[in-house]
């Protein structure tokens, strides 16, 4: 029988915790390195050693281009990977450039959303809403049994409707 809910959202994942923190810098004495590098790993961005530009490499033409890392690209290691501003920072970023205390630490994707420890935070949500659900259901003397019968008459409803509505075009 469940008491209480456990809560197992003892800590939400920051970015730090995904955050690819292996970086290699652009250099403009390294460049035709840095062109194999991003060629071969097909990696489109290579910040500055000062952390304030970003070098894009374009495959087609072979070169880089640089550019000043943007605000909205930039997200601190502490933020956590679900917050808002996180998210919509992705929409028109696909790289954000990750900071501690103002100094260059790390780059993060959108796809180092798939590890171990997103899966298991994500795992934890569910598990916690769905003892919570059924704490609810417990405390309100909701059985399955009435629940189907409720999706059932609902359904049934729904297809009356739809029968009722058909016929009005026929």
């Amino acid at each position: 029988m469940i008491n209480e809910p456990i809560n197992f959202l003892n800590k939400d994942v920051k970015v730090y915790e995904i955050a690819t923190k292996e970086i290699l810098f652009f250099l403009d004495e390294k460049e035709s390195d840095c062109k194999r590098f991003c060629a071969k790993r097909n990696i489109s961005f290579m910040p500055s050693i000062t952390g304030k530009n970003v070098y894009k490499y374009d495959q087609i033409y072979n070169n880089f281009t640089e550019f000043e890392i943007k605000e909205e690209q930039k997200v601190d290691d502490e933020q956590y990977i679900f917050d808002n501003r996180m998210l919509d920072s992705f929409k028109n970023n696909p790289v954000l450039f990750v900071y501690s205390k103002g100094s260059l630490k790390g780059v993060i994707h959108f796809c180092d959303y798939n590890r171990n420890v997103v899966y298991v935070y994500v795992y934890s949500v569910l598990l916690e809403f769905e003892r919570l659900l059924r704490l609810f259901l417990i405390k309100n003397n909701i059985e399955e049994n009435d629940i189907f019968i409720e999706l059932q008459i609902k359904n049934e409803s729904k297809i009356k409707k739809r029968r009722s509505w058909s016929s009005l075009w026929r």
